[in-house]
């Protein structure tokens, strides 16, 4: 064999150990990510197995119908015998809550209602299940999903009886001087004008401003329908800070531009206006 010979021997040698190397290298390759692709597929797969257990799982755990908040909202629009019921504690619910919700103290669970729907904090469960088994029977019950925590979160409208005199809270009410109110009473401007006494009944009945109706501020959430929206309202309370509480209430229910009676009816009374029982 010449030299020549020799040198193509050694050439298609090494071409042949080139290609057994690419080819073991390409087989290794394919086979490492085909390994990979199995043990992904395997976890995706653990994964969704384990997604639909604990769907399961706590589908079989929720006893309760759940509502969301949109859903809520949609039906507020149409159905006016839904009933809001608070769980929470009453200082809780005093510092804000659902508008026409109701405190759970105030709950008749015997009395019969179309649709309840109960809300708890954060929407925990566990904690309406007696009130839930008490009702179900003869209403439709939910549970607010997320509860108050959530639909305050959303912008829904939260109602405050325990009220502060925060900058925000002073931007809603606007005072009237009792001279004023007074001298719209001698103009004969009752036709124009409704006055909303909001002290206690008791106190009501043993003297008041003229022609005043009397829904006591605990009381005004639930009768504020009881209100004529077409005419100027003037609210006042025992005293000054009273009365700027009802006007925040009142303004937090909907009525723009009322004013409270500087003062109240201590100062109505102190500066000697008519008084009637």
């Amino acid at each position: 064999m010449n030299q020549k010979d020799k040198n193509i021997l050694i050439v298609v040698i090494f071409i042949i150990i080139f290609l057994l190397a690419w080819t073991l290298t390409n087989y290794n390759s394919t086979k490492k990510e085909s390994k990979q692709k199995e043990v992904l597929q395997l976890q995706l797969d653990a994964k969704e197995k384990k997604t639909k257990e604990s769907s399961s799982e706590q589908k079989s755990t929720n006893l309760v119908p759940t509502i969301s908040i949109t859903e809520l909202n949609k039906r507020l629009l149409t159905d006016d015998a839904i009933v809001i019921i608070d769980t929470r504690s009453i200082e809780a619910f005093n510092a804000g809550h659902m508008k026409n919700s109701l405190h759970i103290s105030e709950f008749d669970t015997s009395r019969q209602h179309r649709t309840i729907i109960f809300v708890t904090e954060n929407g925990d469960e566990s904690e309406i299940i007696q009130y839930y088994r008490a009702t179900s029977d003869t209403n439709k019950v939910y549970n607010l999903t997320g509860g108050f925590a959530a639909w305050k979160k959303s912008g829904g409208n939260v109602i405050t009886l325990d009220i502060k005199r925060t900058f925000e809270n002073q931007a809603k009410v606007h005072f009237i001087e009792p001279r004023d109110l007074n001298k719209l009473l001698m103009n004969n401007e009752n036709d124009k004008l409704v006055i909303i006494d909001t002290r206690r009944t008791g106190n009501y009945q043993k003297g008041h401003i003229k022609n005043a109706i009397n829904i006591p501020f605990i009381e005004i959430e639930r009768r504020y329908k009881e209100i004529p929206t077409a005419k100027k309202i003037y609210a006042y309370g025992a005293d000054e800070e009273m009365s700027f509480d009802a006007g925040v209430l009142l303004y937090d229910l909907g009525f723009i531009g009322i004013k409270a009676v500087n003062g109240g009816f201590a100062a109505w009374k102190q500066y000697g206006y008519p008084i009637t029982k």
